[in-house]
């Protein structure tokens, strides 16, 4: 800006102004190099400091000098040369002593060296002895007397003392001896610069003058221009404008004018811009007009609202949006709905046909699903491809066309007259008395609408056109010369737009005539759109050439020459065969004749047709589809669907022809899309639309089904497609087509592992009447068994295709019961995915027959009738009916091969539900009269089964009373001859029907009905089964229902058999739950029981469980929607019985069950569709003792809900409902890793009735060793592994906790139960704050409850330890976030709970922030988001300035606008926090900090001073500094100038427990400064004054200083002394020490010398070690007194150690004297480990103990089969014993040992283990390379997973990695591993080789990885430390071995 003429820069708030120069450009002002001067400036600044740090040094001996020289002088003998020398060297001497030169010691020589030459003689003494006396006489006489002592010199004169006299020093404004006259300053300075400037008049004053200045000057001289800008603030002055000064006029009145601001004005006279400019009612509102947008004033602005809906831009210009353009304006895609852009908006067009909605949302409900189709409501709307969509067929009891409001008309009555049906041409007959009538559809008439009324009679056909009279209407068929739907429109002689229907047209138009040469006529067709035009050609003769380029008919499928052309025609055969066909309701001829032959030329007629594309192809395994009208363009609005079926066995490729749509990102508009499958809900193959000529690759179906759909919109066109396709084989093994009576079908490979990305398909067809029973022997799919086998899969349908209905899905390895086909059809399909794989499936099936009938009436008949049965063949049909009813059979047909006894192929019918003794025929046939007649019985229990290798020596179709092979025979039947009727006593029958191998007859047919049973009958019953025939067994179909045994709960009755059949509808299963149960008990339920089968039949391979005595039966479940239940009781013992109740449940809804694998995956029911309703499922995982589950939740979509009191997922710590709770998860928010604390996890998914989502998939993995947690929410609790069990041995968990800032955690024990101990060194917990090197707040073990635990700060860590030896339950500890806290420290931050998540419900936290006395706090928001209203009544925060609910309201917030900062007035701040039980957000972060003095410095060098230095310190003001230097330095403090009635305090170290340094409370001058000097590395300054006197403080500066006491030490060894060993110590000392050896290495420190003051605790002075880098680390030792500590020797666990020296102000004594040298640790690696097995290894074991015998503390004791982790050793030495006993011998353990920073690598034999990167947990070493060789027994798999995984990152992992090979380094490349991403499970077949590689840059932690195999024993390899013997173990022996490394020596 300008400004007086001046140019002025001046940036805005905390922004630059700079000036670049570039290429030797340079910026200058009066030629002066801006650059260069600064460059000097910086050069002399240095010089200056250089000087200030290097002062001028006084030579210490200037004063001794200088009395030898006084002396010297004595013994001169005066001259008149020495006299002016003497005089000349006293001057100089009181000059030396006033002001002491920088040359003085060079000249003091000089002079020395001249006095050497004098010559003293006793004249010299003389002279200087009166030269003494005369001086003395002038000093009592003349030099005393003070002539200045009157006072002689006025108006401020200075009186300089003299000689007998004095001299008046005078002021600039007087004059005179004694300055008492006046000095006129006017006439002295007029003119010049001293004078009055400016024009200003001079007046002359006493003493001085003044100038009376002009009206723009002011100041002394009047040399100050009158600035009224400046007279305050820019706003005081012109408010929202800038201040423009101007000259003033009048004296003492400001001039100024206002430049005001954008939005503002000034009013009157007043030039401040304090009145609003109303910019929306000036003239013109500045905001858009057209569309109208409001505008809205403001002060000092306005804004334009925001443009309506439908437009775009700023509000002072809109512009129409184009909705259209984008998305087709949001109106739907598929189907593509037109958009239609509107000003301001946007309409869609009506959705297609079968579709409904808006046009936004299009839904496919199918044509025949809108106003059913608009066909006639009594008509049946059938979707077909046609144009239309459907077809309408009248109900039967109705007639006509079926479309439109009267396509059907009752058929009417056919009872009385109408019986013989009159009424003709679906005329509906009434009845009218005795007569009837009709009533006739439209388009017939007569009584009986017997005649077709003929609309023809009225002649409507003009022009000679002939009608043809049709139903309801005609047609004209025109003459050639007209045209027109009543032949009204004349044709043009050479072509013309004709329409209709049907026409026709000649050319010539005359018959007989030949064309004429050299014309062109075009002729255009149009008939009803959505029809096609089929034309032909009764004659065709046009001159003839092959590729006909003289005369031609050229016809294209369109409306003009562009369309697609169809053909070019000449010669005499019609077009195309005789009929030509177009894709739409248009078609374009041209005819085109030469000047040559012409001939009689062509006629045509066309009709309209209904359009057809797609279809089903089945049955051909190749062929081609193609787009309507290919190669022409298709038409628009076509959507057509193709089926295509190849043989089962095969896969369907694939590949475009030709390939050309219209083009878009999405294909939304035209486009083909390929299925893999049969239905639009297969996975896709491909979505295809593109105008170039890149034709998409081949595709490739994975099952021998595909579907494929068309669809054009109504905009542009293109060619479209043609597409080829044939069958290629799915590969061996994979599918086919099967018709053999049985047969086996295995998966691919098999019994080798199956391929990955399989896909097979298998149909099984079998005769008519047949089923199909299909029988799994070997399962191994991967997947648990009863998850939804959502990978690897065996599917089988009962049906022939893809549609039919679902038997199941089966995955793991649990065999599948049997299944048995309802029809002769079975659908088979496998599939696999790229993960996984297993040794697969093998399945027989055979050709079942037989079934369950339920129907109340019905048709049985053998296999293959009429055809002949088959041989060896066994059916049984059961048919149950209502209990309540009987069952009649009827045969009709019956043709068995006959015998003289019925031996070979028979019927035999049996009665009752009573187990009866089989029947075995001896002679005879069966009789007539009904009983056993020739047959003998059998002694046994069991009817007789025969096995599969034996021969069948009867045959028999056998009918039993009741509904299994048990009830009572009714008959045996073979031969010819039809039997009799049979009828059962109750609502069952069973038949059993047998072919030998032999003979093959046509076999029978039967009828069934059943009706209510009476109470009597032609069967005989037993009095037994006459009393409970009612409710001994029987066919169950309800959806539930109940079961109990005969009369209970009365006692049940002896020789009792009963058979339930449970049977729901397809696609549920049954779940069987006994309520009560006391039957006679047996270990083996022989006598009494109850046994549940999982099918149709009583076999043992679908046994669910056997029952009996008096312990309540488990709920069980089918697999299937059948179940039998028998109930068998013997003749002794009876009791009470059971009573059971069934429920039939959706197979596809079932959820929960029990995990015990180490890998697998967890789906919401129905995932990935939407989870049903009120469902309640229940996982738990069960991993081994030691090891974690991950859960990783790969999708998760919820219903929401704050407190997520609908549907929900539970996920818990432990096995059980109490377990603690890790989170209760809703609506997409969940931690998508979850880490258990412990080996078992507890999840629950629950729903209500209302809405559903999609559910969620975890996938979980328990194969990682370890235990712990990181807990960040605000409340929890964790337990002990395996908790409430025994905890196992040799465990360490590392917990921490972590809840918001400015929070505590309190640490509640629900439960305890370690170890006991005096000290815990055994089993404990370890609690510290803040993190592993924080303060130990406890240690602790035993069985009592310890009392709560509350942390310093916001965070906590906890180890867990146990050792090899007494366990104990553990424990259960629950923490809570503390968030009332008083906050004391300098700055800080608190944060809202749970932050940055959302906070919890129902919360009332209060903060106090309490600083030091006199100060302020200020705070500052950096995030808010809290629930928000206008009132903040429901969650808010609130800040009150004091430290009460009472004080003073700063600020009540809410929602989510970042809130301004605030102050306190006071030192003290109360904040509230306030959550309700309903909306939940992020919370708040704010960041506080002490305003006023006070502070934190760790620079080298700073300064601080008082409040308000150089003027008082205010009263009751208290300040706190903290000074922090490195470890090694001390802090020089300097304090330059204090006057204090306060006192301030200075420490020696961190905080007020430190010793004081110094407390000063007086007054010191500027020239003496005080200096202190902290020993260590802390210093501590506190000020504080009180309310009376004040003075003005203190200023301070510091540094850092090297050396004080203590110091870093980081060489392999050293020595460590007190300060001034082996002198005392001095007093108020803080020295800290700080040794840091190589990774993976330990500190040894021993004492060698010790003398420090003693007192108990040693509470004085003292000597302490830490176990880590600072006095926060565990404390080794604390030590005072003369004695050496015992032990004197120490040793790290890490690779520092930290060492303090604490002194106070009283005794003092020599100090110590310590060394400290590296230690080496031992790593034991076991490569192999098999020793017998026990819980407590108390038989075989190898124990490893950490030192050089048994008398060290153990490490670990081990056997069994797995490798523990590498074991290292504390220190140097390893002590390794084993021991066996007599009994069991194995190959035992090989081991190797390294020292720790060599240890890699491996070759492990052993079943399972681990191994670690170098130095883990630490990070590993850079430039190493490690290999493990894990080997295993050639077929055998070995799989590794990993814990922790942490390297450097890479994308190509070139730096470090690890590298995976499947047997050796030559063997198959499995992967490179880097960055922090685990690996997911890696397996090899015979062997693993792993290698790790780090280069020299960075490290990281590394990895833990668990290994296990199918060997169980490994074989015999050398090994440097192995089980004596190996292999194998010798029986009871016993080995030690010590392994001791050097010590590092000094």
């Amino acid at each position: 800006m300008t400004q007086d003429g001046h140019l002025v820069f001046q940036t805005g708030t905390n922004h630059n102004i700079t000036f670049k120069s570039i290429s030797g450009g340079y910026v200058n002002i009066d030629g002066e190099n801006i650059k260069v001067l600064a460059q000097t400036i910086k050069e002399n600044k240095q010089a200056i400091d250089q000087l200030k740090t290097s002062p001028t040094v006084v030579p210490s001996n200037v004063e001794t000098r200088l009395n030898n020289v006084e002396q010297r002088l004595n013994d001169l003998q005066p001259t008149g040369e020495v006299q002016r020398q003497l005089t000349s060297l006293q001057t100089r001497i009181s000059s030396v002593e006033s002001n002491v030169p920088n040359n003085v010691n060079s000249r003091l020589t000089s002079v020395e060296n001249s006095l050497n030459n004098l010559v003293p003689t006793g004249q010299v003494q003389t002279t200087f002895t009166s030269i003494q006396n005369r001086l003395q006489t002038l000093e009592g006489r003349l030099l005393t007397t003070n002539e200045c002592s009157s006072n002689p010199c006025f108006n401020g004169g200075t009186c300089i003392d003299r000689y007998n006299g004095y001299t008046c020093r005078c002021p600039a404004a007087w004059q005179g001896v004694n300055c008492d006259v006046d000095v006129n300053e006017c006439g002295i300075y007029a003119g010049t610069d001293l004078g009055c400037q400016n024009g200003a008049t001079c007046i002359n004053t006493v003493g001085s003058f003044r100038c009376q200045c002009t009206a723009n000057w002011h100041g002394i001289r009047c040399a100050e221009r009158h600035d009224d800008c400046t007279g305050a603030s820019q706003q005081e002055l012109c408010g929202h404008g800038t201040c423009i000064n101007r000259d003033r006029v009048q004296p003492g009145q400001p001039k100024y004018t206002c430049i005001c601001d954008d939005g503002w004005t000034n009013e009157g006279n007043d030039p401040a811009c304090t009145v609003d400019r109303d910019e929306c009612t000036e003239a013109g509102s500045p905001c858009s007009r057209d569309p109208a947008v409001m505008c809205v004033n403001v002060p000092g602005t306005f804004y334009c609202g925001q443009c309506p809906a439908g437009f775009t831009g700023n509000g002072f210009s809109c512009l129409d949006i184009n909705e259209c353009e984008t998305n087709n304006g949001g109106c739907s895609l598929s189907p593509r709905v037109d958009c239609i852009n509107t000003r301001g908006s946007r309409q869609c067009g009506p959705c297609p046909a079968g579709y409904q909605g808006n046009g936004v949302v299009c839904t496919w409900v199918g044509v025949c699903n809108i106003n059913n189709g608009g066909c006639h409501p009594q008509a049946t709307c059938t979707e077909t491809p046609n144009i239309a969509g459907r077809t309408c067929t009248c109900r039967p009891g109705f007639v006509g066309n079926g479309e439109g409001v009267n396509g059907c008309v009752a058929q009417g009555s056919t009872e009385g007259p109408c019986q013989s049906n009159p009424c003709q041409n679906g005329a509906a007959c009434q009845v009218t008395g005795d007569s009837y009538r009709c009533n006739c559809q439209a388009g017939y008439n007569g009584m009986n609408c017997e005649t077709n009324i003929n609309e023809c009679s009225s002649n409507p056909c003009q022009n000679g056109g002939t009608c043809t009279d049709r139903v309801n209407g005609y047609t004209c068929q025109c003459t050639d010369a007209y045209t027109g739907p009543n032949c009204e429109q004349e044709q043009q002689r050479c072509g013309g737009v004709l329409t209709g229907e049907t026409g026709s047209f000649r050319y010539p138009r005359e018959e007989g005539n030949t064309y004429p040469h050299g014309v062109s006529c075009a002729w255009r067709i149009e008939t009803t759109p959505g029809k096609i035009i089929s034309a032909t050609f009764p004659q065709f003769n046009i001159e003839y050439h092959p590729n006909c380029i003289y005369d031609f008919l050229q016809i294209h499928d369109g409306p003009a020459a562009s369309a697609h052309k169809l053909g070019t025609f000449c010669g005499t055969a019609p077009p195309n065969g005789g009929r030509v066909n177009t894709t739409q309701h248009k078609m374009y001829l041209w005819f085109y004749s030469d000047a040559s032959v012409a001939t009689d030329g062509f006629v045509v007629n066309w009709i309209s047709a209904d359009p057809i594309c797609g279809g089903e192809i089945t049955g051909q395994d190749h062929g081609v589809i193609q787009s309507p009208g290919y190669p022409g363009n298709y038409p628009h609005n076509r959507t057509c669907v193709w089926y295509i079926t190849v043989s089962p066995g095969n896969n369907i490729q694939f590949a475009f022809a030709a390939f050309a749509m219209e083009n878009h990102p999405n294909c939304s508009y035209d486009y083909l899309k390929i299925f893999d499958g049969p239905n639009e809900n297969s996975p896709i193959l491909g979505r295809y639309c593109n105008d170039t000529n890149v034709l998409p690759p081949p595709v490739q179906t994975t099952s021998p089904n595909a579907y494929i759909i068309f669809h054009s919109d109504a905009t542009l066109s293109a060619q479209g497609f043609r597409l080829t396709y044939h069958a290629v084989s799915a590969g061996p093994q994979c599918g086919g087509a099967l018709t053999t009576p049985q047969g086996t079908i295995t998966s691919p490979n098999f019994p080798s592992p199956y391929n990955h990305d399989a896909s097979c398909v298998w149909t099984i067809s079998v005769a008519t009447g047949d089923t199909i029973t299909l029988t799994f022997d070997t399962m191994d799919i991967e997947g648990p068994t009863g998850t939804t086998c959502n990978y690897d899969f065996v599917e089988v349908r009962d049906g022939p295709d893809e549609n039919s209905a679902l038997f199941n899905r089966f995955c793991g390895n649990t065999i599948p019961s049997p299944l048995t086909s309802t029809g002769n059809n079975l659908y088979i399909t496998f599939r696999s995915d790229s993960s996984q794989t297993g040794q697969g499936f093998r399945a027989r099936y055979s050709t079942a027959c037989g079934g369950t009938f339920t129907e109340p009436r019905g048709t049985i008949q053998s296999p293959s009738y009429p055809n002949a049965y088959p041989g060896n063949k066994q059916c049984d049909y059961i048919i149950s009916q209502p209990v309540g009813q009987r069952i009649t059979l009827t045969f009709t047909d019956f043709d068995v091969e006959d015998a003289a006894t019925c031996q070979y192929d028979y019927v035999l019918m049996v009665a009752s539900d009573i187990l009866c003794e089989p029947l075995i025929p001896r002679v005879g046939k069966w009789m007539s009269n009904g009983y056993q007649n020739g047959y003998e019985k059998l002694d046994v229990k069991q009817p007789v089964e025969l096995q599969s290798h034996q021969r069948l020596l009867v045959s028999f179709l056998q009918v039993h009373d009741g509904g299994s092979i048990s009830a009572p025979l009714l008959g045996r039947f073979c031969g010819s001859q039809i039997p009799e009727a049979l009828q059962t006593t109750q609502n069952m029958m069973f038949l059993r029907f047998v072919s030998d191998g032999s003979l093959h007859n046509q076999g029978f047919r039967a009828t069934y009905t059943s009706e209510v049973q009476n109470a009597t009958g032609g069967i005989r019953v037993s009095q037994t089964q006459a009393l409970f025939t009612s409710d001994c067994g029987g066919m169950l179909t309800s959806l539930t229902g109940t079961l109990t045994s005969p009369g209970h709960p009365n006692v049940y009755p002896h020789g009792v058999n009963c058979t339930w059949n449970i049977l729901v509808p397809a696609g549920n299963v049954v779940r069987l739950t006994f309520n009560a149960f006391s039957m006679e008990a047996s270990t083996t339920c022989a006598y009494d029981y109850v046994a549940v089968y999982d099918n149709t039949t009583i076999n043992p391979n679908s046994l669910l469980g056997k029952y009996c005595g008096a312990g309540t039966p488990p709920s069980q479940t089918s697999t299937d929607n059948y179940m039998t239940v028998l109930f068998v009781s013997d003749s002794s013992v009876a009791q009470e019985g059971f009573s059971a109740s069934y429920v039939s449940l959706n197979a596809s809804t079932l959820c929960g069950s029990d995990l015990t694998t180490t890998t697998g995956i967890i789906t919401s029911p129905n995932y990935p569709s939407n989870y049903p309703h009120n469902r309640d499922c229940i996982w738990t995982i069960t991993a081994p003792q030691g090891n974690q589950i991950l859960l990783n939740v790969t999708e998760f979509a919820l219903e929401f809900h704050p407190n997520c009191n609908y549907d929900y997922l539970e996920i818990r710590n432990g096995g059980y409902p109490s377990s603690p709770l890790v989170g209760k998860y809703c609506g997409s928010t969940i931690d998508r890793i979850i880490r258990s604390h412990s080996n078992r996890l507890y999840i629950r998914f629950r729903t209500d009735v209302s809405q559903y989502a999609r559910g969620f998939q975890i996938m979980y993995d328990a194969t990682s060793s370890g235990c712990g947690a990181d807990l960040t929410s605000p409340t929890g609790s964790f337990v002990s592994p395996n908790y409430p069990m025994a905890y196992s041995h040799n465990a360490e968990c590392f917990y921490t906790i972590t809840v918001a800032k400015g929070s505590t955690i309190q640490l509640t024990f629900v439960d305890f139960d370690l170890e006991e101990h005096s000290r815990c060194i055994y089993d404990y917990i370890e609690i510290h704050d803040n993190s592993a090197s924080g303060p130990v707040l406890a240690k602790l073990c035993g069985s009592q409850n310890p009392d709560p635990i509350t942390s310093p700060g916001n965070k906590l860590w906890i180890k867990y330890r146990t050792d090899y030896s007494v366990p104990g339950r553990g424990f259960h500890i629950y923490y809570s976030t503390v968030c009332n806290n008083r906050l004391t420290t300098y700055s800080g931050v608190i944060e809202s709970p749970n932050f940055p998540d959302p906070y919890p419900h129902n919360r009332n936290c209060t903060w106090i922030i309490d600083t030091t006395l006199g100060n302020t706090v200020n705070v500052s928001f950096s995030h808010f988001d809290v629930e928000g209203d206008a009132n903040c009544q429901y969650d808010y925060l609130e800040l009150r300035d004091g430290a009460l609910m009472t004080s003073p309201l700063l600020s009540k917030v809410c929602g989510t606008e970042l809130p301004a900062p605030l102050a306190s007035s006071g030192e003290m701040m109360w904040i509230n926090f306030i959550s309700d039980f309903s909306v939940a957000q992020n919370g708040f972060r704010l960041e506080w900090l002490t305003n006023g003095c006070g502070g934190y410095f760790i620079q080298p060098t700073g300064t601080f001073t008082s409040p308000n230095y150089p003027y008082p310190y205010p009263h009751r003001r208290e300040c706190e500094w903290h000074i922090v230097a490195g470890t090694g330095y001390s802090v020089e403090l300097t304090i330059t100038d204090f006057e204090l009635e306060s006192h301030s305090t200075v420490y020696g170290g961190s905080d007020s427990s430190a010793p004081r340094l110094a407390q000063i409370c007086h007054t010191q001058p500027a020239g003496k400064p005080q200096v202190l000097t902290s020993t260590g590395n802390n210093m501590f300054i506190r000020f504080k004054s009180d309310y009376s006197v004040n003075g003005k403080g203190f200023s301070a500066n510091y540094k850092f200083v090297s050396g004080g006491c203590g110091g870093n030490y980081s060489t392999p060894t050293g020595t460590l002394l007190s300060k001034n060993y082996p002198n005392d110590y001095p007093h108020n000392t803080d020295c800290t020490w700080l040794i840091t050896v190589a990774e993976e290495r330990s500190v040894v420190l021993t004492f060698e010398d010790f003398d420090v003051e003693g007192a108990l605790n040693c509470r004085y002075d003292y000597v302490a070690l830490y176990d880590g880098p600072n006095q926060n680390a565990t404390e080794i030792v604390r030590h005072c007194g003369t004695a050496l500590p015992n032990p004197s020797v120490y040793r790290s666990t890490g690779n520092q150690m930290f060492v303090r020296m604490l002194t106070d102000a009283s005794v003092s004594a020599k100090g110590f004297k310590a060394s400290y040298v590296t230690d080496d640790r031992v790593i034991l690696t076991f490569t192999h480990m098999d020793i017998e097995n026990h819980d407590s290894c108390r038989h075989d074991s190898v124990t490893v103990y950490d030192g050089n015998n048994e008398g060290a503390s153990v490490i670990g004791t081990y056997c069994g089969r797995t490798v523990p982790q590498p074991i290292t050793t504390q220190g140097s030495a390893m002590f390794v014993t084993f021991v066996s006993d007599p009994s069991v011998q194995t190959s035992g353990f090989r081991a190797t040992y390294t020292k720790s920073v060599s240890s890699c690598g491996g070759d492990f034999t052993a079943e399972r283990g681990s191994f670690t990167s170098p130095g883990y947990p630490n990070e590993y070493p850079h430039n190493t390379e490690c290999v493990w060789r894990i080997r295993t027994s050639p077929g055998n798999r070995v799989m590794v997973s990993f814990g922790m995984f942490s390297f450097e990152s890479h994308d190509n992992c070139n730096f470090d990695y690890l590298e995976i090979r499947e047997g050796d380094v030559n063997g198959r490349f499995i992967g490179r591993y880097c960055g922090n991403d685990l690996p997911g499970n890696i397996t090899a077949a015979n062997g693993m080789w792993i290698k790790f590689r780090s280069d020299e840059s960075s490290t990281a932690p590394g990895f833990v990885a668990d290994f296990s195999s199918d060997l169980s024993t490994g074989g015999a390899t050398t090994a440097k430390n192995r089980s004596r013997g190996y292999p194998p173990l010798t029986n009871f022996f016993r080995t030690e071995a010590c392994i001791d490394k050097p010590k590092a020596s000094g």
